[in-house]
C-alpha cells in the first residue's frame, strides 16, 4: 500500500532520515557500497527523479544536510533559495509518499537467505519506481501565470529512504520516498508543486506499487493470493508469525489510532518513540529464530513458499469491475479504473502491462466503458449499466410528474395549514411546501435548510393526506432516522433498504436474505481469521442455488401475509432523500409507477451526500420544477443566535471564508499547534460547559471515525479525571472501527450494527451499568430505558458515544456543538457540522497542517478555501451536460444519441 502525509517540519524530518541511516562517510567512494551494514543503520537516502536539475544524478547518496535544505526549498548543496514564499506564509516541505510491503511479504523478507532478500528488495524497489513513473506521468504541474491560473508540466524531485522495522522492532520492509515541494519550470525558474493532482492519483499509484511488486514475486515462484483490504498477500505464510509480527499495528489500535486519516497518522507518528539506529544483522537473526519458532525457514521459502509461476492468468471479471466503479460515485476517472483492475489481478500484470490494458478498456466499445467529457481533472467515464439505469429513472420520475391524479382535497390542505399547533401555525413559507408537495402529481419534492421545519411541514401533509382517505408510508437512510421519523411525525417508517425488501417479490426476498446470511457467516469467519493472525477473504455469494434453499424455509406460501404494498392511495414520503443513492432510488420509483403510488422527496442536496452513486433527489427537483411540484424551505429556525444562521448558510454556499471570519470575530475559533493539542482543548471546553449546565445536550463532531476515535478516548479520560465515571467493567475490549477502549460505569456508547434479536438497532445509544455473571456488558438505552446486554467477545460494533462523526450527525439537534475540523473537509460536511445546535458551536483548528501558520488571515483563507470545496454528487448525465457532452455513446449499437 501506499499513503502520503504532508511534511510540515523540515528540521524534524531530516533529523529523523538522517538519524537512523547512513552517511556520506561510510559509504565506499569507489564503488558506492555501505561499509557499515554489518555495524548499523538503515540503507542511506539516494535521490530519485529528476535531482540532476539540483547537480545530484539519480540513485546518488545524500549527504549530510542536503535533505533538510531541499525540503526548506533551498540548493541542497549551496543552500540558495529555490522558491519565494508569500508574507506571512511558510514553505511547505513537501510529502512523504510511503509504500510498505504486505505483511507476509515482509515476514518471507526478514526470514529468507541473504541472496533471496536481496531478490526481494529489488523487486521493492521496482515496485516503487513504477509508482513514482506514473505520479511523474501523471501528477506532476507547477502553477504559473498571474494569480498561478496556468499549470505547467514539470519533473519530480525525490529522495528515497528504506526502511526494514515497524516502531515495535517488527520486520516491515518499506520505503519513504520524499517527494521535495520545489520543481524547475521550462523557463529554468523554479516553483512549487501543485498537490492536488498527487492526492488525486495516490491510490493509483499504491495499486501500481503492488501489482508491480506482486507481479515480480509471481515471476520469482510465489504464490499470489488475495488478502485484505484490497492488498495481496504469499501464500504459505503461518498466520500466527504474522500476528506476532503486526506489533505497530496493534500498538496504534490500542491507543484508538487506527485509520488512514492524516490527523491519526500525524497523532500516532509524532507520540512515537525515538527509533534510533537499527543493527541489522541482530535484527536478521533475531528474526528468523522467531519465523522458524513459527515454521518458516529459509529452506521452506524455497521449496515450498516458491511453487513455480501459474502461467495461466484468471480472467477478469469486468462486470464486478464496473459495478465497483460506480458503487460510490456516478462517474470515474482512468485512476479508479486502474485501483480496481490492479485489486482483482495482483501478480498477473506488471505496472505497465496493466495500465495498458485499462487504455485499451476505456477505449473499446464491447468493454462497457462510456466516455462522458472532460474537466479541469481530466476525462471521466461511466458504465452502461449504470446509464441506462438513469436514463429509466428520470424517464419514470418525468411520467410521474405527468400524472396529476393524487392530489389532497384542497379543504383538508388548508385546514391542516391554519390549524392552531399549541400557540404557533405554520409559516408562510411551510405553508406553500405543504400546497406543493399535495398537488397532483405522482412525484413531489422540498429542498428544506438544516432546522427549517422539515418535519412540521411533514405533519401537517400527513394529516391533508389522510383526511383525503390516503395512507402515508415513511422512509429514510437508516433505521434510527427511521425511528425519529416515525416518533415526530406519526408517519409508520422504515428504511429504504427495507422498505426494498418488503416490496420485493418472494422469490427476491428469498435472495436477499441469502446474501445478508452469506455475508454475515463470510464475515465471521474473516473476524475469526484475523484473530489467529490469519487473513481470511470473504466469498463472493455463490448464486440463487443458496437462496432457493432460504426461500423453501423461510418463505411458504402464507409469506405474503403481512407484506407491505403499495397501491394508487399511498404516499410515499422519503426523508433524507439527498442521502438516497441512485441504485436504491430508482428501483423505489419502479416501485411506485408499477403500484400507482405517490412519491414525495425531502431533503438537502447541500448537506452530505449518499454514500453510493448520487444525485438523484437533484434531478427530481429539477423534473418536479417544470410542473410546480418543488418546494423549498429557507427560514432557519434551529440556531437562535442570528449570526451563526448566516454562518452556516455561508458554509453551504462555498463562502466559508466569511462564515470563519464571524466565528473569529465572536472568539469561537480556536486553533492549536498539533492535532492532539486541537482535539484537548476541545474537549476541555466540551467539559467545562457539561459541568456548568448539565442540562444541555451536546455533540463533539469528527470528521472521520479515526479522529472520532482520539475525541472518544480523551472525552473518556476526561470524564474519569473529573469523577464523572463509575468502576471498571472491562478493559482492552476489542471494536470494529475504533481500536480498543476500556468501559466504565457511566459511559455512553452506540451501537453500529442491528441485533434486533438482542434488543437495539444500528445507532441506538445507551448508558453502561454494568457487567452480567457471564461476562456480558449490560447498558440502560437512551430512548427507551430498556436494559440490553452483549457479549464483547462475539459483538464488537460498538464504540464510545461522545464524539460522532459529521455523517452520522447529520439530522441531529443538539444544544451545544463542537466541531473539530479538518483539512480535508468539504462544503456538505462543514454544512452538517455548522447546523447541528441550538445555542451554540465552537470550531476547533489543527493549524500545523496549513501553511499560513504566522498570519491569522491567511490561516482562515487557507483552511475557507478547503471548506469551500463541494463533494455534491450528481447523475452521471447531469455531469455529461455541464461537460458539454450532449453526445452519448451507446456501446451497445454504436450509435450516438
Amino acid at each position: 500500500m501506499m499513503t502520503i502525509s504532508p511534511i510540515t517540519n523540515a528540521g524534524s524530518a531530516s533529523k529523523y532520515f538522517e538519524g537512523v541511516s547512513a552517511t556520506d562517510r561510510e559509504i565506499d567512494p569507489s564503488t558506492g557500497a555501505v561499509r557499515y551494514f554489518a555495524e548499523s543503520g538503515e540503507p542511506p537516502g539516494r535521490w530519485r527523479g529528476h535531482a540532476a536539475s539540483l547537480g545530484r544524478p539519480g540513485g546518488d547518496i545524500v549527504k549530510a544536510g542536503e535533505l533538510e535544505r531541499l525540503l526548506n526549498g533551498q540548493h541542497p548543496e549551496s543552500g540558495e533559495s529555490l522558491v519565494q514564499t508569500q508574507a506571512g506564509k511558510s514553505h511547505r516541505p513537501g510529502w512523504d509518499l510511503t509504500f510498505s510491503s504486505p505483511k507476509s511479504v515482509s515476514a518471507v523478507w526478514a526470514a529468507a537467505d541473504p541472496e533471496l532478500r536481496a531478490a526481494i528488495e529489488r523487486a521493492h524497489e521496482a515496485a516503487v519506481q513504477a509508482a513514482f513513473d506514473y505520479l511523474q506521468a501523471n501528477a506532476a504541474y507547477t502553477r504559473r501565470g498571474k494569480g498561478g491560473t496556468e499549470l505547467e508540466r514539470v519533473q519530480l524531485i525525490g529522495i528515497e529512504y528504506q526502511h526494514s522495522t515497524s516502531r515495535a522492532q517488527d520486520p516491515h520492509l518499506h520505503s519513504h520516498l520524499l517527494i521535495a515541494n520545489v520543481a524547475q519550470r521550462s523557463d529554468g525558474t523554479w516553483g512549487t508543486l501543485e498537490s492536488r493532482p498527487m492526492f488525486q492519483h495516490r491510490m493509483a499509484a499504491g495499486s501500481l506499487y503492488q501489482s508491480e511488486l506482486a507481479a515480480r514475486l509471481r515471476d520469482m515462484g510465489f504464490e499470489i493470493v488475495k488478502g485484505r483490504g484490497g492488498t495481496f498477500e504469499i501464500d504459505g505464510v503461518p498466520g500466527d508469525l504474522k500476528k506476532l509480527w503486526s506489533g505497530r499495528h496493534e500498538q496504534m489500535e490500542a491507543n484508538g489510532a487506527t485509520g488512514q486519516s492524516r490527523e491519526a497518522e500525524r497523532a500516532f507518528l509524532e507520540g512515537r518513540p525515538e527509533k534510533g539506529k537499527i543493527h541489522r544483522p541482530s535484527l536478521f537473526a533475531k528474526w528468523g529464530a522467531e519465523a522458524a519458532a513459527h515454521g518458516l525457514d529459509p529452506v521452506k521459502i524455497r521449496t515450498e513458499l516458491m511453487r513455480g509461476r501459474i502461467q495461466s492468468a484468471e480472467p477478469l471479471e469486468w462486470a464486478q469491475i464496473r459495478e465497483r466503479l460506480t458503487a460510490d460515485r456516478s462517474t470515474f476517472r482512468r485512476e479508479d479504473v486502474i485501483r480496481q483492475v490492479a485489486t482483482a489481478s495482483y501478480g498477473q500484470y506488471s505496472a505497465q502491462q496493466l495500465q495498458a490494458l485499462v487504455d485499451a478498456a476505456l477505449t473499446q466499445s464491447e468493454s462497457g466503458f462510456v466516455r462522458l467529457g472532460s474537466d479541469d481533472r481530466g476525462e471521466f467515464y461511466t458504465t452502461v449499466e449504470h446509464l441506462e439505469r438513469e436514463k429509466r429513472m428520470l424517464s419514470a420520475m418525468g411520467r410521474l410528474a405527468a400524472s396529476t391524479t393524487h392530489a389532497a382535497d384542497v379543504r383538508a390542505v388548508e385546514r391542516a395549514i391554519s390549524k392552531d399547533r399549541g400557540g404557533w401555525k405554520l409559516s408562510d413559507e411551510q405553508a406553500q411546501a405543504v400546497r406543493a408537495l399535495a398537488g397532483g402529481s405522482r412525484i413531489a419534492t422540498t429542498r428544506g435548510a438544516a432546522g427549517t421545519g422539515k418535519t412540521t411541514s411533514m405533519i401537517a401533509l400527513k394529516e391533508a393526506y389522510e383526511s383525503s382517505g390516503y395512507k402515508l408510508l415513511g422512509a429514510t437512510i437508516s433505521n434510527q432516522a427511521a425511528q425519529v421519523l416515525e416518533k415526530e411525525s406519526g408517519i409508520t417508517s422504515m428504511s429504504v433498504a427495507k422498505l426494498l425488501y418488503e416490496l420485493a417479490s418472494a422469490e427476491e426476498k428469498s435472495e436477499t436474505m441469502a446474501r445478508m446470511q452469506w455475508a454475515e457467516q463470510e464475515e465471521a469467519k474473516a473476524r475469526q481469521a484475523a484473530d489467529r493472525g490469519e487473513e481470511y477473504e470473504p466469498k463472493p455469494f455463490p448464486g440463487m442455488g443458496v437462496a432457493d434453499a432460504v426461500f423453501e424455509r423461510v418463505f411458504p406460501a402464507k409469506a405474503k401475509k403481512d407484506a407491505i404494498t403499495l397501491d394508487e392511495r399511498t404516499i410515499v414520503i422519503v426523508d433524507e432523500a439527498g442521502m438516497v443513492d441512485t441504485p436504491q432510488l430508482a428501483q423505489l420509483i419502479e416501485h411506485v409507477e408499477r403500484s400507482g403510488a405517490k412519491i414525495v422527496l425531502i431533503g438537502d442536496e447541500r448537506q452530505i451526500q449518499a454514500v453510493g452513486a448520487g444525485g438523484g433527489f437533484q434531478a427530481a427537483r429539477q423534473i418536479t420544477r417544470q410542473v410546480g411540484g418543488d418546494a423549498e424551505l429557507t427560514e432557519v429556525r434551529r440556531q437562535k443566535v442570528a449570526w451563526q444562521r448566516e454562518a452556516a448558510e455561508q458554509i453551504s454556499l462555498g463562502q466559508a471564508r466569511e462564515a470563519l471570519q464571524m466565528y473569529e470575530r465572536e472568539g469561537r475559533l480556536h486553533t492549536a499547534d498539533g492535532p492532539e493539542e486541537a482535539a484537548r482543548e476541545l474537549v476541555q471546553d466540551w467539559i467545562r460547559d457539561r459541568l456548568q449546565d448539565k442540562a444541555a445536550s451536546q455533540l463533539i463532531i469528527a470528521s472521520s471515525h479515526a479522529q472520532g476515535a482520539v475525541l472518544n478516548h480523551l472525552a473518556q479520560e476526561t470524564l474519569r479525571s473529573h469523577g464523572m465515571l463509575g468502576p471498571l467493567v472491562a478493559e482492552g475490549l476489542s471494536t470494529a472501527r475504533q481500536g480498543k477502549h476500556d468501559l466504565y460505569v457511566g459511559d455512553e456508547i452506540r451501537f453500529i450494527k442491528n441485533a434486533k434479536k438482542q434488543g437495539w438497532i444500528n445507532g441506538d445509544r445507551g448508558t453502561v451499568i454494568g457487567m452480567g455473571p457471564a461476562g456480558q456488558i449490560r447498558v440502560r438505552l437512551e430512548e427507551s430505558g430498556q436494559v440490553v446486554e452483549f457479549d464483547p467477545r462475539q459483538y464488537r460494533h460498538w464504540q464510545l458515544a461522545y464524539a460522532s462523526t459529521a455523517h452520522k450527525s447529520q439530522g441531529s439537534t443538539v444544544d451545544r456543538a463542537y466541531y473539530l475540523l479538518s483539512s480535508g473537509d468539504h462544503r456538505e460536511l462543514g454544512y452538517v457540522a455548522a447546523s447541528r445546535h441550538k445555542q451554540d458551536l465552537r470550531l476547533y483548528v489543527d493549524q500545523s497542517v496549513y501553511e499560513a501558520k504566522s498570519d491569522r488571515d491567511q490561516l482562515i483563507q487557507e483552511i475557507a478555501r478547503s471548506l469551500a470545496k463541494s463533494d455534491r454528487k450528481e447523475i452521471a448525465l447531469s455531469l455529461a451536460a455541464k461537460a458539454g457532452s450532449d453526445r452519448v455513446q451507446d456501446h451497445d449499437t454504436g450509435h450516438s444519441r
